[in-house]
């Protein structure tokens, strides 16, 4: 297991660095290259917008940029939520997560989460420092995890939001980050769903060991988390490994079995023998570059609305 364990981390420091390498992108919506939907690239989202509605916003929710103060800095997110809430319900949160380089604004530009959701939720896309995110930093001293936390905190104050249903998303570095925080702060997510990403590492931590099986056990994590993880068979930048391992990880903390069976949505696969509220899937995309499926939002939410 420990040999599955370094080959593992070190796919994944190696596609970290081809993620924050990356050269200029298409432009969001650009025709498909690779058959499986627009190819964003990392570099991907240079249209901040300032602080009116971003056009067009779907039919169903009211979009905003929005910014909060954390620790002293201004922070940007783009907000959806729905138009006509209802004030006796509680609201699931998806964070949304983008690639090295990218935006809020540009992240919901190709992957438009809230089309999938509509009323459904409220979906923040939240802007890391310089357009990235602190992978390294301990939780304590982390920017962007304090970010996250005071996301989650203000969004839970203003809205009814449903401390159960908190989910996140994200896209290359974003999905290396919102495994990140998964592994550092159990429980925070009710789910992920990782486009293009890979497993939780920690090579900076002093606080991170390795479980039994000689997977990495980060500071303070004391299980697994359901998860859906995406990935393009023809990826480049971060290799197919990468999320096959990334499946492998979550699936052997959450007490799965190795093998897998073909399950909805096609092509997906289901890690057999997951309990109930901790399924694993992995969906190998045929065709696909490094980009979002092209489906990644409707069936994301689906996921997400199954657990």
């Amino acid at each position: 297991m420990k040999s599955g364990f370094a080959f593992g981390f070190l796919a994944a420091i190696v596609a970290v660095g081809a993620c924050s390498g990356d050269p200029a992108p298409a432009s969001a919506g650009a025709p498909a290259n690779d058959g499986g939907g627009a190819e964003p690239g990392e570099g991907e989202g240079d249209d901040d917008a300032g602080g009116e509605e971003i056009e067009p916003p779907p039919d169903k929710v009211t979009v905003t940029t929005e910014t909060l103060d954390v620790g002293g800095r201004s922070r940007e997110y783009v907000l959806a939520v729905p138009r006509e809430r209802d004030a006796q319900r509680a609201y699931p949160l998806v964070l949304v997560f983008h690639g090295d380089g990218g935006s809020g604004p540009g992240m919901r530009s190709f992957h438009t989460f809230d089309a999938a959701s509509g009323d459904e939720a409220i979906v923040a896309y939240p802007t890391g420092i310089d357009r990235g995110w602190d992978m390294d930093t301990p939780s304590e001293t982390n920017r962007d995890f304090a970010f996250v936390d005071s996301l989650v905190e203000t969004l839970s104050t203003t809205y009814n939001v449903d401390a159960a249903r908190v989910f996140g998303t994200g896209y290359s570095a974003g999905g290396f980050f919102v495994n990140k925080v998964a592994c550092r702060k159990t429980g925070f997510f009710r789910g992920i769903v990782s486009h293009a990403g890979g497993a939780p590492f920690e090579d900076s931590d002093p606080g991170s060991s390795t479980w039994p099986n000689g997977f990495m056990k980060c500071a303070g994590q004391t299980g697994g988390v359901a998860a859906m993880i995406v990935h393009g068979d023809a990826d480049g930048t971060v290799t197919p490994d990468s999320g096959d391992f990334n499946a492998t990880y979550w699936a052997s903390l959450n007490g799965c079995q190795g093998s897998r069976s073909d399950t909805t949505p096609s092509p997906c696969k289901r890690h057999d023998g997951c309990p109930a509220a901790e399924p694993v899937l992995f969906c190998l995309v045929p065709g696909l570059g490094h980009t979002v499926w092209e489906k990644g939002a409707e069936e994301g939410w689906a996921f997400m609305k199954s657990l």
